[in-house]
């Protein structure tokens, strides 16, 4: 039994980044499995994007963080962090793990 799956998302971040992710798939029962590691695979890449920007934000503000993005991946999977709440919930993880960068 087929089925279809639509997803849209918008992002825009301070410093003039807009990212916009437009998807539609139909998934049959064949394809289902296939589809759906296609979605987590871009939603990870996502995730990175997001995380990755946020580094360079605060490296920008003169914090420095050392903190693996895909380990913070890993974090968030566990957490069961919303997509939606990804930008707000990378940016805290963020700056608790950062410290100011000497000038």
């Amino acid at each position: 039994m087929p089925f279809s799956l639509s997803l849209s998302l918008s992002l825009s971040l301070s410093l003039s980044l807009s990212l916009s992710l437009s998807l539609s798939l139909s998934l049959t029962p064949t394809t289902r499995s296939i589809s759906l590691t296609y979605c987590m695979y871009h939603n990870k890449r996502y995730f990175v994007s997001v995380a990755v920007f946020a580094k360079m934000n605060a490296a920008a503000g003169g914090c420095y963080c050392n903190i693996d993005v895909h380990d913070l991946y890993a974090q968030a999977q566990k957490e069961r962090v919303p997509l939606d709440d990804w930008p707000s919930w990378i940016t805290k993880q963020i700056q608790s793990n950062s410290r100011r960068i000497r000038t």
